[in-house]
């Protein structure tokens, strides 16, 4: 994928083939991502939303940021709070959240308040927004701070380990 202006000035996102063909040209986006599970996420300038590989608009440009699909679902953002949507556009977790990390294991990092904590897909909450801060979840374990400590957690809650020392300091 790249960018170009054509004569007239006019800006346009192309993506290609394999083989340098250009297979979409979309004028008026300046900016696009990889496609993902059959969607790209493009930008107008203004706003983000989300096209096929034919090129078509399946999700008008309406978002401030917006992620690349992963396991059926984008996280997006409107007006500073995140949500999360189908590959439809259709809103499955209200745009309530300061963050919402893609989704790890089956779990979302989902920030409120300035409050941290996981929830599914769907929006319910698994595991409280009570830490400081949280990780993604990697084999089945993630690390969340607490009161200045990180420990280690499973997908129950369970703590395995804890630590003094930040690790979000170099």
């Amino acid at each position: 994928m790249d960018n170009y202006n054509d004569e007239k000035g006019q800006q346009s996102l192309i993506y290609f083939d394999s083989y340098g063909k250009i297979i979409i040209n979309k004028p008026n986006y300046t900016r696009g991502n990889p496609f993902s599970e059959g969607l790209a996420s493009v930008y107008n300038g203004t706003h983000w939303g989300f096209i096929n590989k034919n090129g078509q608009e399946i999700i008008k440009p309406q978002f401030d940021h917006s992620s690349n699909f992963k396991d059926g679902v984008a996280n997006v953002c409107i007006n500073k709070k995140y949500g999360l949507i189908d590959s439809h556009g259709k809103t499955l977790i209200p745009f309530e959240y300061n963050y919402l990390s893609p989704v790890f294991e089956g779990l979302i990092i989902a920030k409120k308040n300035g409050k941290c904590g996981y929830i599914n897909p769907s929006g319910k909450i698994v595991i409280e927004l009570t830490y400081q801060d949280a990780t993604f979840f990697h084999n089945g374990l993630a690390r969340v701070k607490n009161n200045g400590q990180w420990t280690t957690i499973d997908t129950l809650n369970n703590s395995s380990e804890q630590y003094s020392y930040p690790f979000d300091e170099d």
